[in-house]
């Protein structure tokens, strides 16, 4: 067990070495797969009369009204929020506008990365979808992370561990 803990450490301080020294030439650098997101600064708040979340913004004006039953705070220009009781989860935009349809309560949703992926997670196992909820990299992986700015993301298959 060990000696296991000893190579992952050692191949992720390698990767890490190895990437941190490649060009910092602009000419070099590989554009971005997606947009950079937009910062939003609204932040979820509760309507005690409606039982409801809706956002404000940082002068305090309601900016989405009221009508998740969750609403998590912005992340790369989206939020999470909760449509029912059941778990039905979705994303809007700063507009309050639902990304897509809700995937279903067997599915939970993490937080989208900076290319525009969000990893999905349903029955031991998960995957990444885009804006649209649509599944673009298949459900196989035990565990992962979101896309970093730099384009990579680590995920696990049963004890191998790396960057995609």
């Amino acid at each position: 067990m060990k000696k296991i803990f000893f190579v992952t450490v050692l191949l992720l301080t390698t990767l890490t070495l190895f990437l941190s020294g490649c060009s910092k030439n602009p000419a070099e650098t590989p554009t971005p797969q997606a947009p950079v997101p937009e910062e939003v600064n609204y932040f979820p708040i509760f309507d005690y009369s409606k039982n409801l979340w809706g956002y404000i913004d940082v002068d305090g004006k309601v900016v989405i009204e009221p009508q998740f039953y969750s609403a998590e705070p912005f992340v790369n220009g989206y939020a999470m929020v909760s449509l029912d009781n059941n778990g039905s989860s979705s994303f809007i935009d700063k507009t309050g506008a639902l990304l897509f349809e809700p995937l279903g309560k067997d599915f939970f949703i993490y937080n989208f990365g900076a290319n525009g992926l969000a990893v999905v997670h349903k029955g031991g196992k998960e995957g990444y979808i885009n804006t649209k909820g649509e599944i673009v990299i298949d459900m196989k992986f035990d565990g992962a992370d979101a896309f970093l700015d730099n384009g990579l993301a680590l995920a696990r298959i049963d004890d191998k561990i790396g960057f995609i």
